[in-house]
């Protein structure tokens, strides 16, 4: 953590019990009104704090300790901090695809930069966090639905996350399992944009002549606009999801087992061209290549304990497959 601030002479008791809210943010102190209590991860990504929003030393420590890990694993190639953790022990991943999706498919410009939430819960009696972050609720829409076929903002920010979740091959598995699932993401989408759309702008009528009044801005108008950018970024994602010529995702089920007699499969989400499995050598932490063995399971009494990964390329995605360790 490069630093964090938190609320002197705090009446809120404890450390942490009830869980906590917070806000990727990219301003804080001084520099941000309200945004008072903080902390910046050692990659310069800045949270703040929405509960408790007076929060003790201790509190923002805990919390500030628990993101840094969860970062420090997502920006691991393969996933694991310096624990031996694996970034989805923090985060529940079907949450944060999800948002990714919503966000994706709507161009919020905002998303993973500010005005993205996360909550944890926590155990009211001993303050131990429960579960994982869930990246909700999501919030803050008004610059959203720019003209763009991104599928999310570009940021050379050291600390975006989007790149790294999408070097995650569990991760993009999940954001593949909810473009498929019924009735699918894109064409639950496009439902909507085919008359509840327009309808709920007609409702909203009045409520439009009142912001014409506020902002200034033609809200009838703006209805059209986001049929229209709408219908737009359902062919760019349609592009993308629903060509089988790709592959969206490649794990091995289990991360450990025990039994050297027990075969270790790469399983696939679209089509794989290739597949080259790999046993890392124990002193030196390299990789090294197991010659032949290019097919979706290996049998690891071959080659003994240790541990494998398989590196599986297909159409738009290089992927590595997390490492199997035969204990």
């Amino acid at each position: 953590i490069q630093s964090y601030q938190y609320a002197t002479n705090s009446r809120v008791a404890g450390g942490g019990e009830g869980g906590f809210v917070i806000e990727m943010n990219v301003c804080y102190g001084e520099y941000c009104q309200d945004e008072h209590v903080f902390f910046i991860t050692r990659r310069g990504q800045i949270y703040t704090m929405k509960e408790p929003e007076a929060a003790t030393k201790e509190q923002v420590q805990r919390i500030a300790i628990f993101v840094q890990e969860y970062e420090d694993a997502l920006f691991d190639p393969k996933g694991f901090n310096s624990k031996g953790r694996h970034y989805s022990e923090y985060i529940d991943v079907s949450s944060m695809a999800k948002h990714l999706m919503l966000d994706g498919f709507l161009c919020n410009s905002d998303f993973c930069v500010l005005s993205t939430f996360f909550y944890i819960d926590a155990d009211p009696a001993s303050g131990e966090f429960i579960g994982k972050l869930i990246a909700e609720p999501v919030w803050d829409y008004d610059f959203s639905q720019i003209s763009s076929s991104h599928l999310y903002t570009n940021n050379s920010s050291p600390a975006f996350l989007i790149p790294q979740f999408l070097k995650k091959a569990d991760f993009v598995k999940a954001l593949y399992e909810q473009q498929t699932a019924a009735p699918g993401f894109s064409t639950r989408l496009a439902e909507l944009n085919s008359g509840e759309t327009a309808q709920k702008g007609e409702l909203l009528s009045a409520a439009h002549q009142l912001n014409y009044l506020r902002w200034g801005s033609d809200s009838l108008a703006d209805v059209a606009t986001i049929k229209s950018r709408m219908a737009s970024r359902q062919t760019s994602w349609n592009n993308i999801w629903n060509d089988n010529s790709k592959l969206f995702g490649a794990w091995i089920e289990e991360r450990k087992t025990r039994s050297l007699s027990e075969a270790l499969d790469v399983k696939t989400y679209g089509t794989p061209i290739s597949q080259q499995w790999y046993k890392k050598n124990s002193e030196t932490g390299a990789l090294e290549e197991l010659e032949g063995e290019t097919n979706s399971s290996i049998d690891p009494q071959t080659y003994g304990k240790g541990e494998y990964v398989c590196e599986v390329y297909g159409k738009n995605l290089e992927s590595q497959a997390g490492g199997t360790y035969i204990t």
